[in-house]
C-alpha cells in the first residue's frame, strides 16, 4: 500500500502528532497517498512542489515575533490549492512549540498539520516514503507482470474474448463490460454484469464518446457511475469501448494491465464478430425452416449451438427500426441493431431466439417471454408486431400475422401492436390513415365542388341515418324529419356521390368516407 499520512503518523519512532482536529479535516485526508516528502523554509515553496507531496518545514519563514494572522493563512491557503497532503512542523529548531497562528490557519484551510518533535531529521521521514513507494512500486510491478502472463494464457483460449475479460475482472476485483462500435454492450457469458440501474448511462457516455471519434482513457465518478473507460481502436476506426466498473481510480499499474487487454480484446472483438455473423446466419436459415414448416428439421440443425428451440406453441415477432432513411417513406426500414439480450445461450434457447430477414428482427419465442422480449425491443426505437400463439410448424402464418399487425402500428403511430388489435380494427384498420382520408376527399368532393349550401346538413343526415342501421323510422325521429323528407335527402345525396344507397356496397362506401372524415 502506499505511503499515507495515516500510516506516518502510526510509524513509532517518529513520534509525530497531528495538530489539526482529525475530524475538521476533509474525508480521506489522512488516508489519501503520499507521492514524495519535500522540505523547505520558503515563504512560498508551490512552486518546487506537486500535488499528493508532503511538506517539512523548521517555521524560519515564520517570525518569532507576532505578525498579521493574514500571512499565515495565505501561507496555509497556498499549500491547500497546491493539493500538499499536508504540514510537518519540527519543533525546537526555530520554535520551541508550533506557533498558535500556524495552528490555527491550518486549521481554518483545513490543512493536516503535525508536530515533528525533537529533532527527528527530516531526512529520515523522506527516507522512509521513498522506500516505502518504491517497494509498492516494485510489488505492483511485480503483479503486472503476472496479471499480464494470465491474460495471455486467457488469449489463448478458444473462447478468448471472454476468457480475457474474466480475466481483467479477477485481476482487478471489478466488474468490466464491452461495447461495441454502436455504442451496444457486446453479451459475453462468464462476466460480472455492470449494475442494471447504471447501463443507461453507461450506454449514453460511451456514445457520447463513439460520437466524439477521440482515442483515450477517462473516468466518470458520480451518483450514478464510478467507471473507468478505455476506447478500442484509433481516431477514424473506432472498435469499441471498455469500461470497468471500479471505486476508486486505476493506478499506473492497472492501467498498464488494461493497455495490454486492449490489444488483445482488439483482435478478440474482429473473431467475434466474425463468430456473431456466422451465428446471425445460422439462426436465419434455421428460421427459414421453421417458414417452411419444418419444426423438427430446425431443431436438429439448432441444437449443437442453442440446445432445444422454443416450444410446441410459440409467437413471432417482427421488428424494424422506427426511424427511416432520408427520402423513404414513414414506414420503417432500418434493421435494429443491438440485440445480444434477445439470445439465450444453452438450455434457455429453447424460449426465444431471433434471427435477422433483409433488416427484419424476427423473434420466436413462448408466451410468457414476450413481455422481455418487448421490453427489449422497446429500449432500441423499433416498431413491433406480435402474431397469435400458433403451433411450431405454423411459423409462416404467424409471420404474416407479425409483419400485418407491425405495418398497422407503423400506419397509427404505435411502438406495437397484437394481430388482434388490428383485426379488432376492423376492414378499415387495413387502409393507411393517409389513404383513407385521401379517399374520403375524393368521394366527398362533390359536396365541395358543387357549392351546395345544405351540403354540411346532408352528411348530417347521412350520420344518423347510418348510425340507425339505415332504418328509415328511427333515424326520421331523431332528425325530427318526415320518412318520406329523409328518403328524399339521403337519394339526393346518392346522386350527388354516384352512389347507390340502396345496396349493402353503396351504403357501406359511405359509411367509410364519414369515418376516415370523422378522424381528421
Amino acid at each position: 500500500m502506499p505511503v499515507t499520512l495515516q500510516a506516518l503518523l502510526a510509524e513509532r519512532r517518529f513520534r509525530l502528532r497531528l495538530a489539526t482536529p482529525a475530524e475538521e479535516l476533509p474525508d480521506e485526508a489522512l488516508s489519501a497517498p503520499i507521492s514524495w516528502v519535500h522540505s523547505s523554509d520558503l515563504e512560498d515553496p508551490t512552486p518546487f512542489l506537486d500535488a499528493g507531496h508532503l511538506l517539512l518545514t523548521d517555521g524560519t519563514q515564520f517570525p518569532v515575533e507576532q505578525t498579521a494572522p493574514e500571512f499565515y493563512e495565505q501561507y496555509a491557503q497556498r499549500l491547500v490549492d497546491r493539493g500538499i497532503r499536508g504540514l510537518g512542523f519540527a519543533t525546537q529548531v526555530v520554535h520551541g512549540h508550533l506557533p498558535d497562528a500556524v495552528r490555527q490557519a491550518c486549521r481554518r484551510m483545513r490543512l493536516p498539520l503535525f508536530e515533528v518533535p525533537e529533532r527527528i531529521p527530516f531526512i529520515a521521514i523522506i527516507q522512509h516514503v521513498a522506500e516505502a513507494n518504491a517497494a509498492e512500486q516494485n510489488a505492483r510491478m511485480s503483479w503486472l507482470l503476472t496479471a499480464q502472463r494470465a491474460i495471455a494464457r486467457a488469449a489463448r483460449r478458444p473462447d478468448s474474448l471472454p476468457a480475457i475479460l474474466g480475466e481483467l475482472e479477477r485481476q482487478l476485483d471489478s466488474w468490466v463490460a464491452l461495447f461495441d462500435a454502436a455504442g451496444e454492450p457486446v453479451h459475453l457469458p462468464n462476466l460480472r454484469s455492470a449494475p442494471a440501474r447504471s447501463l443507461p448511462a453507461l450506454r449514453r457516455e460511451v456514445q457520447a464518446s463513439l460520437a466524439r471519434d477521440v482515442q483515450g482513457l477517462w473516468r466518470i465518478e458520480n451518483e450514478e457511475l464510478a467507471v473507468t473507460f478505455q476506447t478500442i481502436g484509433r481516431r477514424g476506426s473506432m472498435r469499441g469501448v471498455l469500461a470497468i466498473g471500479r471505486g476508486d481510480p486505476l493506478d499506473i499499474a492497472s492501467n498498464e494491465l488494461v493497455g495490454s487487454v486492449i490489444g488483445f480484446a482488439s483482435v478478440a472483438l474482429d473473431h467475434h464478430r466474425s463468430l456473431d455473423a456466422a451465428r446471425g446466419s445460422l439462426r436465419s436459415a434455421v428460421l427459414e425452416l421453421l417458414l417452411q414448416g419444418s419444426p423438427e428439421a430446425a431443431a436438429r440443425v439448432a441444437r449443437p449451438v442453442w440446445g432445444s428451440l422454443p416450444g410446441d406453441t410459440v409467437h413471432l415477432v417482427s421488428a424494424l427500426s422506427a426511424v427511416p432513411p432520408e427520402g423513404e417513406s414513414h414506414r420503417p426500414r432500418h434493421p435494429v441493431r443491438g440485440l445480444e439480450g434477445l439470445v439465450m445461450p444453452g438450455a434457455s434457447a429453447r424460449r426465444r431466439f431471433h434471427a435477422v430477414l433483409d433488416g427484419e428482427v424476427v423473434v420466436v419465442c413462448v408466451p410468457d417471454e414476450l413481455p422481455q422480449v418487448l421490453d427489449l425491443l422497446r429500449r432500441h426505437e423499433v416498431v413491433a408486431g406480435i402474431s397469435g400463439p400458433v403451433p411450431a410448424q405454423h411459423c409462416a402464418q404467424a409471420l404474416r400475422e407479425a409483419r400485418r399487425a407491425r405495418e398497422w402500428a407503423a400506419q397509427h403511430g404505435r411502438e406495437s401492436a397484437f394481430i388482434d388489435e388490428f383485426a379488432r380494427a376492423g376492414v378499415l384498420g387495413m387502409i393507411p390513415d393517409a389513404d383513407a382520408r385521401l379517399f374520403a376527399g375524393r368521394l366527398l368532393s362533390p359536396l365541395r365542388e358543387t357549392g351546395r349550401k345544405d351540403g354540411a346538413e346532408l352528411l348530417e343526415t347521412a350520420r344518423v341515418w347510418l348510425k340507425h342501421e339505415c332504418a328509415w323510422n328511427a333515424a326520421a325521429a331523431e332528425l325530427g324529419l318526415h320518412r318520406h323528407s329523409l328518403r328524399n335527402r339521403i337519394d339526393a345525396l346518392g346522386r350527388l356521390l354516384e352512389l347507390d344507397l340502396g345496396t349493402i356496397a353503396g351504403r357501406f362506401q359511405l359509411w367509410a368516407a364519414l369515418q376516415a372524415a370523422d378522424e381528421e
